[in-house]
């Protein structure tokens, strides 16, 4: 059994003539704000060139995971984002972020969303979380649905692979800012995948605009690079803010009877 996905995140697509409205936003995000809109390029154009990259990549792949923030906050991204990743070589499977909604994600996937969404491929089960929530703009929060029904999954009596995917990091990486807009009930989703933790190959998530892989009681998680823009990330800071030297990415996820590889690509996007 081998499974192969591209995991991608966090493309922000704003069509080239739109301007993002930040009016009224928090203090203290005024100066991420301020850096987005000074961006030497599109999203759009960012959203291109990684359609290009994935369909000239020299090996198959099953599927690709997008693990949320897909586009702005209109409709015309989202219908631009759908006609753009028509054009990718595989099939595209849609995770939430906290700039979504659900409306968005049925207009990319042409089907009614659910808080939890489960798909067979290759023999792997693969579940999908919802992590947004109206009451956290930033953060994330599982509901109680959502945790029951994983909690379902994870105690059955199933032998299959189980990939298991939500936007934000549901454990701190060591970055205040970022972990202050983390999953905020990360730990009890912790402990649901324990019970599976004999077939878990790993968990994917967005939302930091960073590729971190780390592991926690034998569990893998493991975040991409955003396709847009990335943050810093150091160990320890309590800020964080744009890293314009840092190119944008994805990673390619190999999963296998015994082992999970996550490759780490990088493409430039500005000469």
């Amino acid at each position: 059994m081998t499974l192969q996905f591209i995991h991608i995140s966090d493309t922000h697509l704003l069509a080239p003539d739109q301007v993002k409205d930040f009016t009224g936003i928090q203090p203290e995000l005024a100066l991420y704000a301020e850096q987005v809109l000074s961006l030497p390029y599109h999203t759009y154009t960012a959203a291109e060139m990684l359609v290009r990259q994935i369909n000239g990549l020299p090996v198959h792949v099953d599927f690709v995971l997008h693990t949320g923030d897909i586009a702005g906050e209109s409709d015309i991204d989202y219908a631009r984002m759908a006609q753009l990743f028509q054009q990718i070589n595989y099939p595209v499977i849609y995770v939430p972020g906290n700039h979504d909604r659900g409306a968005d994600i049925s207009s990319l996937t042409q089907s009614p969303s659910s808080p939890l969404d489960q798909h067979e491929i290759n023999g792997v089960q693969l579940v999908c979380l919802d992590s947004t929530h109206a009451d956290i703009p930033d953060a994330g929060w599982l509901d109680d649905d959502q945790l029951n029904q994983l909690e379902m999954i994870c105690r059955s009596d199933d032998d299959r692979p189980l990939i298991v995917a939500v936007h934000h990091h549901p454990l701190p990486i060591g970055v205040q800012w970022l972990d202050d807009l983390r999953l905020g009930n990360g730990e009890v989703l912790h402990s649901i995948l324990m019970q599976a933790r004999h077939r878990l190959c790993g968990v994917f998530h967005g939302h930091i605009h960073h590729s971190i892989d780390m592991m926690k009681d034998g569990i893998l998680y493991s975040s991409v690079a955003s396709a847009a823009y990335q943050f810093t990330g150091w160990p320890g800071h309590r800020q964080t803010s744009l890293d314009m030297a840092a190119d944008p990415g994805f990673n390619v996820v190999t999963i296998t009877h015994d082992q999970t590889f996550v490759r780490h690509h990088r493409y430039r996007l500005l000469p």
